[in-house]
Parts: structure tokens; C-alpha cells; sequence
């Protein structure tokens, strides 16, 4: 129920923008079903409507229309993130190669046996190990 004067805030259906209106009259029809209410308003542009016949949604004030269209774009930008995710299954299930990168070999310790000199020692693709040589500054 809205007071006569009272502007009241409404999201248009179709354009889904907001539009301020002011409460002009309302009729009450009262029956054997009930009461029913019709606010008739006036928009900016003079134009007068009833807000029950319109396809629209009511607000009391601007900053509720504005949270409302905040969680409707918020609710769209997160089905159109899930439906990416959904989406990006596809790419699951490739496996991604590896690349042998010889810097990156593991250095190993070899026994003392096998490395009479100590050095550090990493071991080749095809098994072989090899001695490395390490500037002293990163001994």
C-alpha cells in the first residue's frame, strides 16, 4: 500500500531501467474475494498508468533499485562464469606434454667410490651421470 504523493522507484521489464513515478490515486475494490488496490501514477514524461497493470517492479527508494539490479548483474556475470567453467572441461582432459629441460636435471650425489673428486654429479636422460663444475660462488 502506497500513500498518495509517495514517489515510488520502478524497473521496467523490458528496458530494465529505472523510472521514478509518484502515486497520483488508488482505488480500492472491495468483494466477497477480497480487497484489491490500484495505485495510479505519473511518470517523468506525464504519462499516467495503474503500477499493478504495469510490467514492472516496485521499489520505496533509488538505492533499492540499484541493489536489485546489482544482484541481477551479479547473478548473470556468475552463470556466464559457470557456463566458462562448464565449458572448460573439454580441455581437461588433454595431458600436457613435458619438456625435458637438461638445466633442470636433479643433482645427485654419487657414491664416493664412483666420484673421486667431490664434484657434484647429475644424471643424464639415458642414465649416464655426469660431473658438474659450479662457479665457486655458488658452492
Amino acid at each position: 500500500m502506497h500513500n498518495i504523493g509517495k514517489i515510488l522507484w520502478l524497473i521496467l521489464d523490458k528496458t530494465k531501467s529505472i523510472e521514478p513515478v509518484q502515486v497520483i490515486s488508488k482505488t480500492t475494490l472491495e468483494n466477497l474475494e477480497g480487497k484489491i488496490t490500484n495505485h495510479n501514477v505519473v511518470n517523468s514524461a506525464g504519462d499516467l498508468f495503474c503500477v499493478e497493470e504495469s510490467e514492472a517492479t516496485v521499489f520505496n527508494s533509488p538505492e533499492e533499485a540499484q541493489s536489485y539490479l546489482l544482484k541481477m548483474a551479479s547473478d548473470l556475470v556468475q552463470k556466464l562464469v559457470d557456463a566458462a567453467k562448464e565449458k572448460s572441461g573439454v580441455f581437461q582432459s588433454l595431458s600436457t606434454p613435458t619438456v625435458s629441460d637438461p638445466a633442470q636435471k636433479k643433482m645427485t650425489s654419487a657414491p664416493a667410490s664412483s666420484n673421486p673428486s667431490g664434484l657434484p654429479m647429475v644424471e643424464l636422460p639415458d642414465g649416464t651421470m655426469a660431473r658438474v663444475h659450479l662457479p665457486e660462488v655458488l658452492q
